[in-house]
């Protein structure tokens, strides 16, 4: 069984960024990033 594209960029290793795994990522660290941006700057980690 081939690793998936997620274990393969976390390897280093040549990976293809067209995949529904890292796909659903990058939503979620989009949604994260827009969600800290919103904060006030005293509620920022």
């Amino acid at each position: 069984m081939s690793a998936s594209e997620r274990m393969k960029m976390a390897a280093g290793e040549w990976y293809t960024c067209i995949d529904d795994e890292l796909e659903a990522l990058r939503f979620a660290a989009r949604d994260a990033v827009f969600e800290h941006n919103s904060l006030p700057p005293r509620h920022r980690g």
